[in-house]
């Protein structure tokens, strides 16, 4: 038990210490963000609690005027409620014009280097996800999903960009680069 103002005071700091996840940041950097989390959570009746991404950039075989840019990027923990704005998963390559939706990939598919893919993962994702697709947004480059088939859900995406990021070293551009457009809050982002 304890005794003291004191010792209580310092098993407090030791409890929050262990619990924060980042240590580097100021206790009360995290209480802002998680505040700002649930009342973004609230009024938008949508979360998303992690976001997991991998990016993969190599020379295009075919085109070294280019960078093969490969993407996973993986959402857990999407809740939506009734009434929310519906999931829409944003992209950075023009629409292409044959496109009607994403398709499925599996850890046995292969991608075909040339070809601007979009694809979910059903391995990787809640039961029915692809199957909740409605339809995309060519002038945002977005794909909707609605309905979800779940009130929690997963999802993994898999984007193949053969031609949309410049090489460096064989333009006039002295560097590239390539990002995630997050456009929700999230509880944690790991890159």
């Amino acid at each position: 038990m304890l005794k003291t103002t004191r010792e209580k005071s310092c098993a407090i700091k030791a409890f929050n210490l262990r619990r924060n996840k980042n240590p580097r940041s100021h206790p009360r950097e995290q209480d802002k963000k998680a505040q700002l989390y649930y009342a973004a959570k609230a009024f938008l009746k949508f979360s998303v609690d992690e976001v997991f991404c991998i990016y993969i950039l190599r020379q295009n075989k075919n085109d070294p005027n280019f960078l093969q840019e490969t993407a996973l990027i993986s959402k857990s923990g999407i809740k939506r409620e009734a009434g929310a704005i519906p999931f829409v998963q944003f992209y950075t390559h023009p629409h292409p014009e044959d496109f009607e939706s994403p398709t499925n990939i599996t850890r046995d598919s292969k991608l075909e280097s040339q070809a601007f893919t979009l694809s979910v993962s059903k391995e990787y994702s809640t039961n029915g996800f692809l199957d909740s697709f409605s339809t995309y947004s060519p002038s945002n480059s977005g794909l909707v999903f609605e309905p979800l088939p779940t009130h929690n859900c997963n999802v993994t995406f898999v984007f193949n960009n053969p031609d949309e990021v410049v090489n460096p070293l064989n333009q006039n551009s002295p560097c590239s680069s390539t990002s995630l457009s997050i456009k929700t809050l999230l509880k944690s982002l790991l890159c």
